[in-house]
């Protein structure tokens, strides 16, 4: 490219066209000679890199002709400002969700959680936030999450998304981004298992709440279906479940069971946890499946009772045989739990 001015007194200009169609019209910055054509040496040697992001950010005025010059003999191409990186971060953010959920129409839960994830980091975004703020905005909300781990985590990997597919693996933000240590995970905590006898007595040492703790240990419901709809028949317990139809199921009526007496679950399991401290509500369940399988309940019949579907065709074949065994099986789980038997019924 030949050095000429656009004006007597101004410097030199660039006028080249890659590709056909990416065409840089503008000032160079310099009216030294051996400059400029370090400058058009540069543009070609960054053509021929596939840098087309520097190479529009120069078009685009984001950058200029001797910024890239300086930053190529320092090596630190990839720190430089390009046209993506300085998008508002908002609208960024916007149109990428947009297309990154269309994408996964089914999978309403990601979605939930990534509108989430996302909306909580942007709360704490200027007006002017750009693309290139991120980074420096995942370290901030990192330190408002140090009691909730996974948030950050999860909310962190929402952004390395979005700038895979915004600005490439390769660029200066997504490696600041990958830089930030997410937090560990918890270590995976080990269900309690109970006897009858221990179960009783972690019931009676409870100050209150102890009969819905029972209840849930008789039933084998899970915390979110004993607070929902449930009834109580002839011999046996109708749970309406809170997931799908599978859970809507018959469980053996053990013994007398109470309504809960509070209005959310987190006061039985805060009750629970001055007794045992290592035991969460979840863990009633599982007590409960094991005190069916010990008791002599048949595999097919456990897993209808649980909401479980089955696993083996010899399940399937066995599951019409169900609804004539739950006051059998009552009958067997009040004999392993030592329940004499008696007129249950429903305490509210």
């Amino acid at each position: 490219m030949t050095p000429h001015r656009h004006s007597k007194g101004g410097t030199y200009m660039i006028d080249r066209v890659f590709g056909g169609s990416l065409r840089i019209h503008r000032a160079s910055g310099t009216t030294d000679k051996a400059t400029f054509r370090r400058i058009d040496a540069m543009l070609t040697e960054l053509y021929g890199r596939g840098r087309l992001d520097i190479l529009e950010a120069i078009r685009d005025l984001v950058v200029s002709p001797l910024q890239v010059l300086d930053a190529t003999q320092r090596k630190g191409l990839d720190r430089l400002p390009t046209s993506e990186s300085i998008v508002p971060l908002w609208t960024a953010i916007d149109a990428w969700l947009v297309s990154y959920l269309d994408t996964f129409p089914d999978r309403v839960k990601h979605q939930r959680d990534m509108w989430y994830g996302i909306n909580k980091l942007m709360e704490r975004a200027t007006i002017n936030a750009t693309v290139q703020d991120l980074p420096r905005m995942l370290l901030a909300y990192k330190r408002m999450c140090r009691q909730k781990h996974p948030t950050f985590n999860h909310t962190k990997a929402y952004v390395q998304a979005f700038v895979t597919d915004t600005l490439g693996t390769t660029h200066t933000v997504y490696r600041e981004i990958q830089a930030i240590p997410g937090y560990p995970k918890a270590r995976k905590r080990h269900p309690v298992h109970l006897t009858p006898d221990e179960a009783r007595d972690v019931v009676a040492s409870m100050d209150k709440y102890g009969a819905e703790v029972w209840a849930l240990l008789v039933t084998g419901m899970n915390p979110k279906e004993y607070w929902g709809r449930w009834d109580i028949k002839a011999d046996h317990v109708a749970v309406y479940g809170t997931k799908r139809e599978g859970r809507y199921r018959r469980v053996p009526l053990v013994d007398t069971i109470i309504r809960p007496r509070c209005n959310h679950h987190r006061q039985v399991a805060n009750a629970l946890q001055h007794v045992r401290p290592d035991m969460q509500l979840k863990d009633c369940r599982n007590i409960a499946a094991r005190w069916m399988a010990k008791s002599g309940i048949i595999s097919a019949n456990l897993k209808a009772y649980m909401g479980w579907s089955a696993t083996t065709m010899a399940d399937t074949y066995q599951w019409d045989e169900l609804f004539r065994d739950v006051a059998e099986d009552g009958a067997k789980l009040r004999a392993y739990l030592g329940v004499t038997p008696h007129k249950m019924e429903v305490v509210k």
